[in-house]
């Protein structure tokens, strides 16, 4: 995953990041951060500027790779963007 950043300034955080299976299960990366799967795991960052890039791996324990990723920096709201594999 490479995140940029193309206007003010945000924080990322591998547990903002969820995958939709397309039968709808979902599941957190919780379990991915802690399997020691990632050779090089996205790190948390705040205050990451306008311009600036930040890249690492996200792993998800999911019994299908048919899906979408989810970006959701608010754990309340709605994914802000998704990607499909």
């Amino acid at each position: 995953m490479t995140i940029a950043v193309t206007e003010g300034s945000a924080s990322m955080n591998p547990l903002h990041f969820e995958w939709v299976g397309d039968n709808g299960i979902t599941a957190d990366s919780i379990s991915g951060a802690f399997s020691g799967c990632a050779k090089n795991n996205l790190s948390s960052a705040n205050g990451v500027r306008a311009g600036q890039k930040r890249a690492g791996q996200i792993v998800f324990d999911v019994p299908s790779a048919k899906g979408a990723v989810e970006f959701s920096p608010d754990a309340f709201g709605s994914a802000e963007a998704s990607w499909r594999p």
